[in-house]
């Protein structure tokens, strides 16, 4: 099965800023983007404490820089029956690093909430279509 990202303008912004600290925080995103797209269940683990049944175990938490790196929550949907594509949606980047990210101070019901709103409205103006990591890439920049 193909997989693709679809990039929401908002974790847009966030992905482009950190690109742009430096070229370690480019190759960290490019890493992290790449592992979405090869295998996205086995690239990050599964969030906990998720009360909607339906997202319970979809949405995923991903190191982006490793253990000194920030945090990636995504959302892999229900495929489509049929569909020969799988769907990667990143949801949100922690602006912390991951050392210094309270989970206490995150609501995990509501992360990406307004992404998820908008792939089930067919909102999908608000979002980009990559099939590989070259083309998220040269958009990025």
């Amino acid at each position: 099965m193909r997989v693709e990202v679809l990039l929401h303008s908002r974790v847009e912004a966030e992905l482009r800023q950190l690109r742009k600290t430096d070229s370690r925080w480019q190759r960290a995103v490019d890493t992290a983007v790449e592992k979405l797209l090869s295998a996205p269940y086995s690239a990050g683990s599964p969030l906990r404490g998720i009360s909607s049944r339906d997202l319970q175990g979809r949405i995923l938490k991903l190191h982006v820089g490793g253990r000194r790196g920030h945090r990636l929550f995504y959302w892999v949907p229900h495929p489509v029956a049929g569909s020969e594509v799988s769907i990667v949606i990143p949801l949100y980047l922690s602006e912390e690093r991951r050392a210094n990210l309270d989970y206490d101070n995150i609501d995990v019901n509501t992360i990406g909430a307004d992404i998820v709103d908008d792939y089930r409205s067919e909102r999908f103006d608000r979002f980009k279509r990559f099939r590989d990591l070259r083309g998220l890439a040269a958009y990025l920049d």
